[in-house]
């Protein structure tokens, strides 16, 4: 893993990690293929990142994870258009289905632009 890729997912740059309001100042904005965000995130939830990302009409592809799963935090994700949402007891297998899913939905989206 040195040289910055992941094994799992080929040759997918490794990710950068941010506190929301850092991510949006950040270069990084322009060029993610997908966002894994915690529900609960100190300073913006997660769910405020999403909003703010939505109202800029960001196309990037949303995974949520969460220690604290509800069904109305669930739908509010999936409605503002989150690709996956989570559980802190999801299996790797399932986290990297999601973020497969994420950018090839990512890709799509780039293609069509």
């Amino acid at each position: 893993m040195g040289d910055g890729r992941s094994p799992c997912l080929g040759r997918l740059p490794l990710p950068s990690v941010f506190i929301g309001e850092a991510y949006l100042q950040s270069e990084a904005a322009n060029r993610t293929l997908c966002l894994i965000l915690d529900v609960r995130m100190p300073g913006l939830s997660g769910l405020e990142l999403q909003r703010l990302l939505t109202d800029q009409h960001s196309i990037v592809p949303i995974i949520f994870i969460t220690a604290f799963p509800d069904e109305r935090t669930r739908q509010q994700a999936i409605e503002g258009g989150a690709v996956c949402y989570l559980s802190k007891s999801y299996g790797v297998e399932g986290l990297l289905d999601c973020i497969r899913l994420a950018v090839e939905q990512s890709g799509n989206h780039r293609a069509a632009q």
